[in-house]
């Protein structure tokens, strides 16, 4: 009899010096005859670190069992775990694949996800945040959970927000506290320079208004502000968030614009340097709150330049048409790596959740570029659309990907993720139909594959079938200025996406390596001696 199960682990991140936990979760115990055997295997790259085994006599000991491995001191970065249950007489029961990182700071390798649902009485905190960690969410956006966009704090524990929507205080303090439970970092949404229609008419001296000299509108309940420095409203703006984090214990600011306007003129018909602005406001918040995250939201990656200068902690971009090829995706996160000397980059780009070839070619080229995505949130929903409480269901199919996606992301994320640089200048051929990038390592070398074969149109934004599965192709990794020792292959849209050896020969400096199945995306990891 198999048993259906998974390994949770207890942290979006763990710290270094953390004992790490995990939960057991078992769908069913009824049927189980003790006593069992639970079996983790820890390993790093390709390297076994630990090998634990523990005893369970009795059902009422797998009721929410815990557990805990402590690493060595001082190790760093991203591991797998497989957890094997056996029974008394040696047979295997089922098994679980699972990964965890340890980093110093979230910061170093966000993998943010979003919360908008803050309405009173909400029973499913910890559920919510418990199926997040399933995806190593380490961070959230609460989006829109402020009382008004100029008034950000509530003066009342149950409230409407400018849409109408009924929010809560006391939830939003229940998901602050969980989160710090469970190492999730919280940071609260708010726009830069919008305010609503009310005070924007008490305060007409402190808006901002178009080359004309007329006023500045985002849809029809919100007015436009000056953000320029010192300004009246900045002033007060900055007072606002010094109230959200004096009172409620987030842990940064997330900070929005709308993309438009980008050129403006305060009330004295003075052109205002929108960009300047944004960067500025960035600084002093990080200058006033230097143990606080901050970000800003580079919308149509629009003002990047100046954005990657800012001290903002990494960069968060939204990706909108005309940049609609998954290459753009690539693009936007090399570019803005690059210009910010190796931040890392977030990407915001709305993909509905039944385009699910569209999701996962999307995370794919953005993970192979050294990006993550901002995709999960709300217990396991998809962020589909730019109003988050749009948020979309998942499919069991759509679900068991994404989670083996992040799963093999944060195992090797010493290998591909924002910590690692890409070579661009790296000799690698392959079918024209499978995109690349080189990620040099110590001692060893990553060539991430992305496939876009059959595909007429590359757009993330347009429904399209899922890439033509590739089989049996050469990948050919020249300019090796070392003698190869092994060659590793792995892929997420294996049911086993555990490093394995594949075939290879190498002659001179260049090495030819066999893939025999390409779905999505995948690596290899070349070794020197």
């Amino acid at each position: 009899m198999m048993i259906d199960f998974f390994l949770l682990p207890l942290q979006g991140s763990f710290k270094p010096g953390q004992d790490i936990l995990f939960q057991l979760v078992l769908a069913d115990s009824d049927q189980l005859d003790f006593p069992l055997e639970i079996n983790l295997k820890i390993w790093h790259i390709f390297n076994p670190v630990d090998d634990l085994v523990e005893i369970i006599n009795n059902a009422g000991n797998l009721s929410d069992l815990i557990l805990s491995w402590s690493p060595p001191a001082g190790i760093i970065g991203g591991f797998g775990v497989q957890c094997e249950l056996t029974d008394s007489g040696g047979c295997l029961l089922g098994s679980a694949t699972t990964a965890f990182d340890i980093q110093n700071d979230w910061a170093e390798f966000p993998r943010y996800g979003f919360l908008s649902d803050f309405f009173p009485d909400r029973e499913d905190v910890e559920p919510t945040l418990k199926k997040l960690l399933r995806f190593h969410v380490n961070g959230l956006q609460y989006y829109d959970w402020q009382y008004r966009h100029d008034q950000l704090i509530s003066p009342e524990n149950n409230y409407l927000d400018p849409l109408g929507r009924e929010l809560s205080l006391e939830t939003i303090n229940n998901f602050l506290h969980q989160c710090k439970r469970y190492g999730i970092k919280s940071m609260p949404y708010m726009a830069v320079y919008a305010a609503s229609l009310d005070f924007w008419k008490e305060h007409p001296e402190w808006a901002m208004y178009d080359m004309e000299g007329k006023p500045l509108y985002f849809e029809d309940f919100l007015g436009i502000m000056d953000p320029s420095p010192k300004s009246p409203w900045i002033e007060h703006i900055k007072e606002e968030c010094d109230n959200v984090l004096n009172r409620l214990p987030f842990d940064g600011i997330h900070i929005d614009q709308y993309g438009d306007p980008k050129e403006g003129t305060n009330a004295s018909g003075e052109i205002l340097d929108i960009p300047a602005s944004f960067k500025e406001f960035i600084d002093d918040l990080k200058s006033r709150y230097p143990q606080k995250t901050i970000l800003f939201n580079a919308v149509g990656n629009w003002p990047i330049e100046t954005l990657t200068t800012s001290k903002q902690d990494f960069l968060y971009i939204e990706v909108w048409p005309p940049n609609t090829k998954y290459q753009d995706l690539a693009e936007t996160v090399t570019n803005a790596r690059q210009l910010s000397k190796g931040k890392p980059v977030v990407i915001a780009v709305y993909i509905s959740s039944a385009h699910e070839a569209n999701v996962r070619l999307a995370d794919a080229f953005i993970f192979a570029s050294g990006g993550t995505r901002i995709e999960i949130g709300e217990g396991e929903r998809l962020l589909a659309d730019p109003y988050f409480p749009k948020h979309e269901t998942i499919s069991p199919t759509l679900s068991s990907t994404l989670l083996r996606y992040y799963d093999f992301l944060v195992c090797y994320g010493d290998l591909i993720g924002p910590s690692v640089q890409r070579q661009l200048d790296h000799s690698c051929e392959s079918p024209s139909e499978i995109f690349t990038t080189v990620c040099p390592g110590e001692n060893l070398l990553t060539v991430c594959l992305v496939n876009q074969a059959g595909i007429s149109e590359l757009n993330w934004n347009e429904n399209h079938p899922a890439p033509t599965v590739q089989t049996d192709f050469d990948i050919n990794v020249q300019s090796l200025e070392k003698v190869v020792k092994e060659v590793w292959w792995g892929s997420p849209d294996q049911m086993n996406w555990k490093l394995a050896p594949v075939k290879w020969v190498q002659k001179g400096n260049a090495c030819q390596i066999h893939i025999s199945n390409l779905e999505i995306w995948g690596i290899i990891v070349i070794t020197f001696n």
